[in-house]
């Protein structure tokens, strides 16, 4: 079985979240990470990445943000998704290593 990630961005260096660590993680846990940017393009090559691959999708947010954007970025990450099961996490859900089970 196949597990992938999928997760959109903004920014996150803006707004402080943890995403390194939180890509790290989701890295240790998934076969397949995508990550869906709609602002700035992040440096992916630094992130440990276990055996998981690490998929950056450019899709700049409009001017005027408006929620119906989401399913769009959304949608751009499950069709690059490869996983037989897809989970849509945010950037800021940070899991710990430790909270795997062996």
């Amino acid at each position: 079985m196949k597990l992938s990630i999928i997760t959109t961005v903004t920014n996150p260096d803006k707004y402080q979240y943890a995403w390194r660590e939180t890509l790290k993680n989701y890295c240790a846990l998934a076969d397949e990470v995508i990550v869906v940017n709609g602002g700035e393009s992040l440096d992916l090559g630094q992130i440990e990445r276990q055996n998981a691959v690490l998929k950056q999708v450019m899709l700049p947010w409009p001017e005027k943000w408006h929620w119906r954007e989401l399913p769009i970025h959304i949608n751009a990450g499950l069709s690059e998704a490869t996983g037989d099961w897809v989970l849509k996490m945010d950037i800021d859900y940070l899991i710990k290593e430790c909270d795997f089970d062996d």
